[in-house]
C-alpha cells in the first residue's frame, strides 16, 4: 500500500507472534493515544478455504501487487489471460505477460 496513512500506521505498529493461534487467524489490539485498548480477534481470514475472496476481491488483490512491478495496462491484461487461462493455446503468455517489459527486453538480448 502506498497510502499515507496506511504507511504512518504502519510505522507506528509492533507485529507480535503468538504461538497459540494459527496461521489463518489473527488478533489485533491497538492502544489509542488516550489509553484505551480495542481488541479484535478473527477466527478464519478473508481469503482462505472457509471464507474465500470474491473474484473482485482476488482481482483487486492482485491488482494492489502487481501495479509494482507492471503498468496498470499490462496488470489488467495479465488478469485477462489468467480469467481465460483454461482457453489458451500455450500458458507461456501468461508467464510472458508476467514479466515487466523491460526485463524481457534483458532477458531476450541476454539469450541471443
Amino acid at each position: 500500500m502506498n497510502d499515507p496513512v496506511i504507511k504512518r500506521v504502519r510505522e507506528s505498529a509492533t507485529a507480535t507472534g503468538d504461538p497459540t493461534i494459527t496461521e489463518d487467524q489473527a488478533h489485533v489490539e491497538v492502544e489509542l493515544t488516550d489509553g484505551r485498548r480495542v481488541s479484535k480477534f478473527v477466527e478464519q481470514s478473508l481469503g482462505n478455504i472457509h471464507r474465500p475472496l470474491t473474484d473482485r476481491q482476488l482481482e483487486e488483490k492482485f491488482r494492489d501487487q502487481a501495479v509494482l512491478v507492471l503498468p496498470a495496462s499490462d496488470v489488467e491484461a495479465l488478469i485477462q489471460l489468467c480469467w481465460r487461462i483454461d482457453q489458451l493455446e500455450d500458458v507461456r503468455d501468461v508467464v510472458t505477460a508476467a514479466v515487466p517489459a523491460a526485463a524481457r527486453t534483458e532477458r531476450d538480448v541476454a539469450q541471443a
